[in-house]
This record gives structure tokens, sequence and C-alpha cells, in this order.
């Protein structure tokens, strides 16, 4: 940490405790500032849609300072109107916004992705939280997430996700895999008896969805077709990827936390595309927090720090230009090595959890 900053000794938390794991991250990264020593927390858990229109937000109050509002909502759009925007900042007391999904360069957060640490406060379940979920499908779900992420083994473990995990040094051992693992995420299977020209046509925001996982497909089968048995490639088996592009599911034994991480810890390349919203995917901060040469679609957010296209990745616009990208960080190996040196130097500066909530702090004191 830097030695001229500092940070109050107390922090009160606030956070719906029926959130995703959006908001394990930046929970992760408190908790990893306590066991440091540098602070205590206070948590509070309660609904928080009320504020900003989404529970994806952790509220954090340094002592004797303004608020500060984590945002790690997927989508970059205010989801209420300025209004209520202002309204809310002024009710809890906030002073900075950070967003997980940002434009604005003070506001950029950084990249999301799921990572935790021992004791993470996300992990709790109350007699309370059970009552809330009854009746609402996600919040069950969301339940039973946390109850077996709280085992020490299972495919569910938190431990499968703390940082060390995912973090290793610029110069690893590494193999000739070229890895692309992805997922569809057209909607088919909530509108059974329909087309996807139907649905295209009653609800016209899908035609992006559908370019998207159109644009994933034709990717995995060239990298197939391009490198072989090199290629870890696939689709996770959702019900319209199942439908549309049967050959290019990939196996279930690939997409297993455990098994993914040992293959992307040790590939020479890694590929990923833009998500839903717009928004950088989870696979990108993934792919940082290991030091790896990255080929991806622009990025269409912001993020803190030096990191630039052609530096810390390489941008692709379309399957083919990411094939020639992918090839290129296979083959010269001084691009691939830098690419990881800057890579694993910024996780360490702006990545990892208790850097990333530690420098938010620090910008809005």
């Amino acid at each position: 940490m830097c030695a001229a900053c500092s940070i109050p000794a107390s922090i009160s938390l606030r956070f719906d405790p029926l959130a995703t794991i959006h908001i394990s991250q930046v929970l992760a990264g408190f908790s990893m500032l306590r066991s440091d020593g540098l602070c205590s927390l206070r948590i509070t858990r309660e609904p928080t849609a009320q504020y900003f229109g989404h529970n994806q937000v952790v509220i954090a109050r340094p002592q004797g300072r303004p608020a500060i509002i984590f945002d790690l909502h997927d989508d970059g759009t205010p989801q209420v109107s300025p209004e209520q925007y202002q309204a809310s900042m002024e009710a809890l007391g906030a002073s900075h916004y950070f967003r997980r999904s940002a434009s604005n360069p003070g506001e950029a957060l950084g990249f999301n992705y799921h990572v935790s640490c021992r004791g993470n406060p996300y992990q709790a379940i109350s007699v309370g939280d059970i009552t809330a979920a009854a009746g609402d499908g996600l919040a069950r779900h969301i339940l039973l997430r946390k109850a077996l992420s709280r085992l020490p083994f299972g495919p569910l473990s938190d431990r499968h996700v703390w940082p060390e995990r995912f973090a290793q040094g610029a110069d690893h051992p590494q193999d000739e895999t070229i890895l692309f693992l992805t997922r569809t995420w057209f909607p088919i299977e909530e509108h059974p008896g329909k087309s996807e020209g139907q649905l295209v046509r009653e609800i016209p925001r899908l035609e992006e969805i559908l370019r998207m996982d159109e644009t994933r497909a034709e990717l995995i089968a060239m990298l197939r077709k391009e490198y072989g048995k090199r290629a870890v490639t696939g689709l996770t088996p959702t019900p319209y990827a199942r439908m549309r592009w049967p050959e290019l599911i990939a196996s279930p034994a690939l997409t297993k936390k455990t098994a993914y991480l040992q293959t992307m810890r040790r590939a020479a390349v890694c590929l990923t595309t833009t998500g839903l919203h717009r928004s950088t995917g989870w696979k990108f901060g993934e792919y940082v927090a290991a030091a790896k040469a990255i080929a991806s679609e622009p990025l269409q957010y912001t993020v803190p720090g030096p990191f630039a296209a052609g530096e810390n990745y390489l941008p692709f616009e379309s399957p083919a230009q990411a094939l020639e990208q992918a090839e290129r960080l296979r083959t010269d190996q001084a691009l691939r090595q830098a690419m990881q040196r800057r890579n694993a130097d910024y996780y360490e500066a702006f990545l990892r959890p208790d850097r990333l909530v530690f420098r938010a702090l620090n910008c809005s004191l």
C-alpha cells in the first residue's frame, strides 16, 4: 500500500443480502483490508434497490467521512432519473459514486469478476434473508449459492475464487493453449414456440444479443479449425446453444471452475468478447489477475490507471481479426511477455480486491 495514503480506522458497510455475486469482489476487498489490520468493519445488511434502481451496490461510510457508493451493475446506464440519483446521494450523505461500468474516468472502479476471500461478509445468511426470499425464485437461487459457497469443498466453494487462485507472476509456466470459453445469452428458452426472427421482431433489442452470440460461435469454430486440439474453446450448454450450435458445446469438464482456472492460468493466449449491456466480461478481469496475454473486443467502458489497447490487450473487431491477434500473441514471445508483465503490474496496483477498494477510498478522501 502507498505509505502516503491512509484510510479511516472504522468503515460502515451497507449492502443487500439478496444481491448477486457481483458485489463479492468489493466486499472481499474490504475484508482483506480488515484482515491486514488497516480498518474495522461494521456491517449492515438491508435492501438497497430503492436508492439507485437496483441492489448491486455497496454503500461504504468511512468514519468521519461522506459515504461512497460502489455500483457493480453490468449496465453503465443510470437506472434512475438524475433527480432520483441526486436525492439518493443526499439521503445517503454520499460524495463519490464508483461504477463497474463507467464512461467517466472519475467514476471508474475497474474490472469486476467473481473473486472472494476468507471471511467475506457477502457469504452471511440469516433467517430474515430466507424469509425475504420466500416466493422469489432468483432470491432463493442466490441464497442457495451462498450456502454452497460456504462449504470447504464442492464446485461452488468460495475457496475456488480466492485471490491466489487467479494471481500469478508474469513469468508463469504456460503451454500452447488458445483459450476462449463463453456462453450465449439469447433467451429463446423464455419464449417457447417462437423463432429467433419472431423474437427479434417483437423485441428489437434482442437483435444485438443475437449478433453477439453468433459472433462468439463463429470465433469458436474458426479457432477450432485453425488450432485443433490447442484451442480450448466452446459454448456453455445453455438451451439456445444446444439448439443452435450443438457441435460447439464445450466439454463439461472444461467449464468446472477449478478446471477452467487451471487451464486459464497456463494458457498462452486468452480471448474474450464484450458482454451483455456492452460491459467488460468477467473473464477479462480474471485474465488480468492471472497476468495473461489477452485478445479482446475493444473495451466500451473505462478503467482506472494505465491500461491500454495494444499494451495490456490486443483489440479485434471481428472473428477473423481475433484470429490474427491470437496468432500475433502466440508467435511473438516478446510481445506476449511484455503484456504479461504489464498485466501483472496492473493487477498488483489496481485490481487486487484490497487495492481496488483502497484506491477508491483514497480517491474519495
